[in-house]
């Protein structure tokens, strides 16, 4: 809760890690924006987010999430629960100990989503998974999703859309 404005450069970036001398996925729990966030004072922008639970949680919150490396967490690389409206240019990598999900976006009601211009690799579990999202316009263009694993008992996909009654346009991502 509160602010926080995390603004590195693409030649200087800012490192949210583990304090550990051997690091695991998991090590810490996540960098979260709740509904009380002060928005405007919410940014990170060239950051290194690793060995989290989940990189990033937002739930009814709207920070500026932009040109980041997220890797090596254990769940989720992004949860966005109700709240910003743009994600672009982020790389997010090697996520799930078992199983994971590169972006989860969930319980959306009525509002505009766009996904583009991400990367997506190495994710053990779904690239991008769209869940119970309803009267919304989603739209997820321009990302690049590559070696998604399968998860055995689980369907995975690069892009899993469940539960959703929205207008949802998936276009031009390899």
């Amino acid at each position: 809760d509160g602010a926080l404005i995390a603004e590195g450069t693409a030649t200087d970036s800012i490192l949210f890690t583990s304090n550990k001398t051997n690091p695991s996925m998991g090590d810490w729990d996540k960098i979260d924006f709740q509904d009380s966030s002060d928005d405007s004072k919410c940014v990170i922008k060239y950051a290194r987010i690793e060995y989290a639970t989940t990189g990033i949680y937002i739930y009814h919150a709207s920070p500026e999430i932009t040109n980041n490396v997220i890797s090596q967490c254990s769940v989720s690389g992004i949860s966005w629960t109700t709240g910003i409206n743009e994600l672009s240019n982020n790389t997010i990598k090697n996520i799930g100990s078992q199983s994971g999900t590169g972006l989860y976006i969930g319980n959306n009601s009525s509002v505009t989503i766009s996904v583009s211009n991400n990367s997506f690799s190495g994710i053990k579990g779904d690239g991008i998974r769209l869940s119970n999202n309803n009267g919304c316009t989603i739209r997820v263009f321009d990302n690049i999703l590559s070696l998604i694993h399968v998860h055995i008992g689980r369907e995975t996909a690069g892009i899993n859309i469940s539960q959703s009654n929205s207008n949802i346009t998936i276009s031009n991502n390899d």
